[in-house]
């Protein structure tokens, strides 16, 4: 049985939904409307020259409107502008978060198996 979360939303009252196990939370904002809970996974981060400059997780909209409601994995990238070198050190930075990536993949496989959950 999933466990459940209150998340508080934009209505008299909070609202209470299925929580997947791998949910980290669920933003500092919180939703304003039911299609607006997003579940988050924990950040897999990637770091470049001391800084990071991406993130990637597990993520579900459950109540979405306007994406899928099954998990997937959600990737933000930072833009930098690099000279040469730069360049290719950030491309061995991202051969290496490459393997991060694989594996959220298939901790996705294993969720989207069971059901989504």
């Amino acid at each position: 049985m999933p466990r459940t979360a209150v998340v508080e939303v934009l209505v008299v009252k909070a609202l209470e939904v299925d929580e997947p196990e791998w949910c980290m939370g669920h933003g500092e904002d919180g939703a304003h409307f039911k299609a607006d809970v997003l579940h988050r996974g924990p950040d897999v981060s990637l770091t470049f020259d001391g800084r990071e400059v991406s993130v990637a997780s597990l993520v579900q909209a459950p109540y979405s409107q306007q994406s899928s409601t099954l998990p997937g994995i959600a990737v933000t990238l930072l833009a930098q502008t690099l000279d040469p070198a730069g360049a290719r050190a950030f491309a061995d930075a991202l051969t290496a978060h490459a393997q991060q990536l694989y594996n959220l993949a298939d901790e996705l496989a294993v969720l989207l198996a069971r059901g989504g959950q």
